[in-house]
This record gives structure tokens, C-alpha cells and sequence, in this order.
């Protein structure tokens, strides 16, 4: 591992930095090169977080125990889960705002009919109630709902209460 760290520095694919606090503790870790722009960015007022639905398979929870220690967001994929055990639902999409995870939510397409339904959303305990989150929430569903070749979305009453207004 040494050795490859040392090869990728001298071929200037990644680059090191400090890390002063976080979940994960201080010290040394690696960025890519290419994203050390993105982390200026980050640093900087020109970003603005945004709403993202995750796959199950993102690679930003694909590693239980890291998603767990940097989010302390607890992801299970349910799909193989019976449907009396299930906490959340078969096909849930984490919620990313900003470096936030927020929740989650359990869309199901209904092709026959061309639309999509939300089966359930539900808000992490810290998640943010504003009503501008909650609009950004429902502009991604539609993101997705276009992407998937939906003529409408349905949202269900299983909607936190804060974000109902938007999501209906």
C-alpha cells in the first residue's frame, strides 16, 4: 500500500491532505487530483448543496461501515428483506443534500400505467424542515419521474410531516 501511495503522489494522481477533525479523525488522507478543484469549491461560497437520490449501489454507501461512521446514516439494501420485515422498503433511494444524508425514500414505477409512485419518504432525525428542501426534494422525484418515462408522480401519506406541503 506504501508503495502505491508513493507512485500515485510521484504520478500526480493524488495528492495529500490534512485533515483537521471529522468522524473519521485527524491526520493524513489522499484526494484525487482531479478533485482538488471540487474541494476548493467546497470551501469557497460558490457551492450550494443540492438534493440527489442515491442508488442502493452508490458508491458513497456501497461500504456500510464508512457510510455509517462519516453519515451515521445506517443503510440496509431491503430488496432482499421479506416484506413483513422491511423497515423501510424494497427499493429505497437514500436522499444526499449537500454532504447531508436526510432520508430516504421507496419509489415504485408502475409502467402499465406510466406512473411513478412514492411509496414512503422519511426524514432522518436531523434532516432540515425547511420547505425549500422539501421542494427540492420533490423537483429531483421529477428529475427521476422524466428519466424514467413517467407521465405523473403519486406521493403516498407516508410523508414526514414538515415536508408534506411539497410532497403530494
Amino acid at each position: 500500500m506504501k508503495d502505491t501511495i508513493k507512485r500515485l503522489q510521484a504520478d500526480s494522481k493524488i495528492q495529500p491532505v490534512d485533515i483537521i477533525d471529522g468522524p473519521i479523525g485527524k491526520g493524513e488522507r489522499y484526494i484525487h487530483s482531479q478533485d482538488v478543484k471540487l474541494l476548493e469549491k467546497l470551501e469557497s461560497e460558490d457551492w450550494v448543496p443540492r438534493v440527489s437520490l442515491l442508488s442502493p449501489f452508490d458508491n458513497l454507501i456501497c461500504d456500510r461501515t464508512r457510510t455509517k461512521l462519516l453519515f451515521n446514516f445506517d443503510y440496509t439494501t431491503e430488496i432482499y428483506t421479506p416484506r413483513q420485515k422491511r423497515k423501510y422498503g424494497y427499493y429505497v433511494l437514500p436522499i444526499l443534500h449537500g454532504d447531508k444524508l436526510i432520508g430516504r425514500l421507496d419509489p415504485f414505477m408502475d409502467r402499465r400505467k406510466g406512473k411513478l409512485l412514492i411509496k414512503a419518504v422519511h426524514a432522518e432525525r436531523k434532516a432540515p424542515t425547511e420547505e425549500s428542501v422539501a421542494v427540492e426534494i420533490r423537483d429531483t422525484v421529477e428529475q427521476l419521474s422524466e428519466f424514467l418515462g413517467a407521465k405523473e408522480v403519486e406521493f403516498s401519506s407516508k410523508v414526514p410531516r414538515h415536508w408534506r406541503s411539497q410532497l403530494r
